[in-house]
């Protein structure tokens, strides 16, 4: 878990939803986004300011087990699945699991992308029939914001 302590705090930042044959591309503010650990949990938790200020959320964690990454995509009921990487390529995360999205199945694979220690890229891919080529959803880049004195995400314990 520790090569995730680099998300851990504040985030701002855009996301592009790529056009799709009933919508234009569009370009949108994502919103701010916190992740943070909680003593005895062996996940990173998320909270998105679009759900409300209490709202968290079990983001990613580490199955020691079968060592694998794993996700939890969810807006439910609109939107759930899980996802699962076997590790770290350089600097991309490569999750791929099956989601329902408003009642649809589908294949999704989100790539999160370090840039840097204050950059952040999150790539959703979708893949509806196996075999079939993926098409890109959207594109998030977030940049994180300097924590100041008064900062409420808890490091990793």
């Amino acid at each position: 878990m520790a090569s995730l302590d680099w998300l851990v705090g504040r985030w701002t930042g855009t996301v592009k939803a790529f056009a799709t044959p009933s919508s234009p591309e569009k370009t949108l503010v994502a919103g701010e986004e916190t992740f943070q650990y909680f003593p005895d949990s062996n996940m990173l938790w998320h909270r998105n300011a679009k759900e409300g200020p209490f709202t968290l959320v079990p983001e990613i964690g580490f199955d020691p087990f079968s060592r694998v990454w794993v996700i939890y995509v969810g807006a439910a009921p609109r939107m759930w699945g899980v996802l699962t990487a076997d590790g770290w390529d350089g600097n991309r995360l490569a999750f791929i699991g099956d989601v329902t999205i408003f009642g649809v199945k589908a294949r999704l694979r989100r790539a999160m992308v370090k840039t840097s220690e204050t950059e952040l890229e999150i790539l959703n891919d979708e893949q509806f029939e196996p075999g079939t080529p993926w098409v890109p959803v959207d594109a998030y880049h977030l940049t994180k914001v300097p924590m100041t004195s008064a900062g409420s995400v808890t490091p990793n314990p």
